[in-house]
């Protein structure tokens, strides 16, 4: 492991009964000890680091489905969602943010320092429509990012720029054309994902300067920024049968190297620590072995060279969302 490279990380792991965010060693995987116990319901984010070393985690609940009918038919006023900052040294944890019964929210990832933050937001019954809210805990302002988009996009978690002052997120444009009538609930698979870089000092729309395509056949599933720009995890072909590769960008998109990961990632998460120098890749490999059980997968991107770390077996040993 060289030198400046953290040398553990954290994660959700689901091992026989038990469902904790867990610290991993960064060498070869091995579990280190529970940071905290877990609830299977309702769902819980990512882990991300802020500040002092705080963790934040995010708990959504709902929404409650009425019928079989437009995916589930969804209740009103049945969502909510609780923002948590956990101090792994007490293990104590404030609540930042209690959202209304009327809103689905997940993933509220900070910023480095911690005072501010971004998440997803969604109507309870139309949450196909989401869009990024960036909150600022000095003032309590906000600013929202594609809030009039079309409804029936996609947008992946967002991610900060070191210094704050942009995000980097996936963005599939919807099949829909302005103004479509769609019902509630029924939307079409959006178009492929592009990279969106978008910044954080005021409300705006995602507009086509700010994504990069992916080649034709694939699609830009997350991405983040780090020290030689933004990398981003790119699937080529079709759901189940697709190739995976970590893609490191430039600034300005431009695609510098790419490195082949396991196929049929679904889905992989990326952590990049405050240098910018290391990411943490953590895949979820679906349907990796005979008995239809998947495979987690982690490894260490140093801008150069992939550096294997661990594989867990879902069938004993389940490890989500590893971040530094």
């Amino acid at each position: 492991m060289p030198s400046g490279e953290p040398p553990t990380f954290i994660a959700q792991w689901h091992t026989g009964p038990k469902f904790a965010l867990e610290s991993f060693s960064a060498l070869n995987g091995a579990p280190l000890g529970d940071i905290t116990t877990l609830p299977n319901s309702p769902a819980v984010s990512d882990p991300y680091r802020a500040g002092a070393n705080n963790v934040w985690i995010t708990t959504t609940g709902g929404p409650e489905y009425t019928s079989n009918v437009m995916n589930g038919d969804p209740k009103p006023y049945s969502c909510n969602a609780t923002v948590s900052v956990l101090d792994p040294t007490t293990h104590l944890a404030s609540v930042v943010l209690a959202t209304p019964h009327s809103e689905f929210v997940i993933d509220a990832v900070p910023n480095a320092d911690g005072q501010r933050y971004a998440y997803l937001v969604g109507n309870c019954t139309s949450y196909e429509k989401q869009h990024v809210v960036i909150a600022n805990l000095a003032n309590s302002s906000t600013v929202s990012i594609g809030l009039n988009t079309t409804r029936c996009h996609f947008i992946t978690k967002p991610a900060w720029s070191s210094n704050g002052s942009q995000l980097t997120f996936s963005y599939s444009p919807p099949t829909l054309a302005k103004n479509t009538f769609s019902a509630q609930g029924g939307c079409q698979m959006p178009l492929a994902g592009e990279v969106a870089i978008v910044p954080t000092s005021r409300s705006s729309v995602i507009t086509t300067k700010e994504l990069t395509k992916a080649p034709p056949g694939c699609s830009y599933a997350v991405s983040a920024f780090n020290s030689f720009g933004v990398v981003a995890v790119e699937t080529c072909g079709a759901l189940g049968k697709s190739s995976t590769y970590l893609t490191q960008m430039n600034g300005r998109g431009t695609v510098l190297r790419r490195y082949k990961l396991q196929p049929n990632s679904d889905p992989t998460s990326l952590s990049v620590t405050p240098n910018g120098l290391y990411v943490l890749v953590n895949e979820y490999q679906a349907r990796a072995l005979a008995d239809g059980y998947a495979i987690d997968w982690v490894w260490v991107y140093n801008g150069h060279s992939l550096r294997f770390v661990a594989q867990y077996q879902d069938s004993n040993n389940e490890v989500r969302s590893a971040s530094w």
